[in-house]
């Protein structure tokens, strides 16, 4: 069994207007068909290729170890020879299928539906790893693809290096079960020397897949929000800082991003950037659920009136922090800060500086499962902001678990979204340092008034 009579057993096929348009997105499809590729050789060499001639043309994408495939990499802009091909291949390839959300809320349907075999293995079981819908509304697409959740084929991203990190693993793994297939079949030379081949292109596919990760993929909410943030602040607030925006000067810190975006709205408000990352164990239901918490966490966290609402309630009172959490600030110099209880608008205004400029430090979401009545989970005292006179810098990243057991993710009404934008939002404030006192939400405590005056938008009252 010669090496050379075999072929790539698996394709990408996209199907999006754009995408398929010579004239749109070169960078975005040569990012694509590049990291996929495990014949990485290209890579360095790029620039010099017709991106679009690279992908479509049999003869650039075809290696003589793989000559019964002539596009690896197909394109489409319409749906009905899309599904053509699709089916044309059915049983023959394995195949990863991205789709844009508009095309995709038309095929995917009617191939889950009509046409399960294009995604079906020998044994008759649907690929996990099959389709992946790149689109801009995550929210609205994610409805119509729930009646498919129990079937777990379909990712859904808004983000290019989310889906192409994703995508890039997924043909690693499925690489690395071919060569262990072809390892158990039998022992002679051309069989190891295949599978030793597959799992070769498995680990160059994992690398591409990890500088991807490397390179900060995590997903952004990009949310203008409603003030200006030149405006005056109420002295109580940010008033006479420093460290204003527009003034500050930001130290180096191991949240620096490199390739962050600045996005300026239609009607000049500013944007501000929400980055996070939402673990494995969650359903694609209870992901569209969180993303949903997150984009009001994105509309609201920085606004100064639900910051002056608690401090309204709380004044100065109360055990509000944990151990060491006030002496590593080192505001305790601080003039423009009267102290612990003033902790909270320095850390909220240090991260809302650093949302301006596309650096906010990444929430992770992770899943747990307890048959009691925890909502969530947070780390206290994992990410500090840290004054250095007229500067500042963040150390760590928000740490959260949200309890599957209690996330209603079935309960579409507002209310409960921003419930549990309000219980990350506590979480949150763990992992800056705040604390109560166990299973005490009295409005005794600064983190507690925080998350009532945040869940009603500034408006709450004891």
């Amino acid at each position: 069994m010669e090496l050379s009579r075999h072929g790539y057993n698996h394709m990408i096929v996209w199907l999006d207007k754009n995408i398929a348009s010579p004239e749109c997105c070169h960078e975005l499809k040569k990012a694509f068909a590049t990291t996929t590729n495990p014949e990485s050789n290209l890579q360095t060499s790029i620039n010099e290729v017709d991106i679009n001639n690279f992908i479509c043309d049999d003869n650039a994408q075809r290696d003589t170890s793989f000559l019964d495939i002539p596009f690896p990499f197909k394109l489409f802009s319409d749906i009905e020879p899309c599904l053509t091909f699709l089916l044309e291949n059915a049983g023959k390839k394995r195949i990863f299928f991205i789709t844009s959300g508009e095309r995709g809320e038309h095929i995917v349907p009617r191939i889950l539906n009509d046409h399960r075999k294009i995604f079906t293995d020998n044994n008759g079981n649907i690929y996990k790893d099959s389709i992946y819908v790149f689109c801009a509304n995550v929210a609205y697409h994610g409805q119509w693809a729930l009646d498919y959740e129990e079937l777990d084929c379909i990712k859904m991203e808004n983000d290019d290096r989310m889906i192409l990190a994703r995508l890039t693993r997924d043909i690693a793994n499925y690489l690395k079960s071919k060569g262990e297939q072809e390892f158990s079949n039998d022992n002679n030379s051309s069989s190891v020397e295949l599978a030793l081949q597959y799992f070769g292109w498995a680990k160059r596919l994992y690398e591409q897949a990890d500088k991807k990760i490397d390179e900060n993929y995590e997903q952004s909410i990009i949310i203008p929000v409603n003030y200006n943030s030149n405006q005056s602040f109420s002295s109580s607030l940010f008033d006479n800082n420093q460290l204003l925006p527009g003034q500050s000067q930001i130290t180096n810190t191991t949240l620096e991003k490199t390739n962050s975006q600045s996005l300026t709205s239609c009607n000049n408000r500013p944007l501000f950037y929400i980055d996070y990352k939402i673990h494995q164990g969650f359903t694609l239901n209870e992901e569209i659920f969180i993303k949903n918490a997150l984009e009001i966490i994105a509309n609201r966290l920085f606004k100064p009136e639900i910051l002056q609402n608690m401090y309204n309630i709380s004044g100065t009172s109360g055990e509000l922090l944990g151990a060491r959490v006030w002496s590593r600030s080192q505001l305790g110099n601080d003039k423009n800060y009267y102290g612990m209880y003033d902790l909270l608008r320095f850390q909220l205004m240090c991260l809302k500086i650093k949302s301006e400029n596309g650096q906010f430090p990444t929430i992770h979401i992770y899943p747990m499962y307890e048959k009691n009545e925890t909502q969530a989970e947070g780390t206290v005292g994992c990410i500090s902001c840290i004054s250095h006179g007229s500067t500042f810098s963040i150390e760590g990243n928000f740490q959260v678990k949200l309890n599957r057991y209690n996330l209603d993710a079935s309960n579409k009404n507002i209310g409960n979204s921003v419930y549990w934008a309000g219980t990350i939002v506590h979480e949150m404030l763990h992992n800056l340092g705040h604390k109560h006192k166990n299973n005490d939400y009295s409005n005794q405590w600064q983190i507690n008034i925080f998350e009532n005056c945040f869940i009603y938008n500034g408006n709450y009252s004891i």
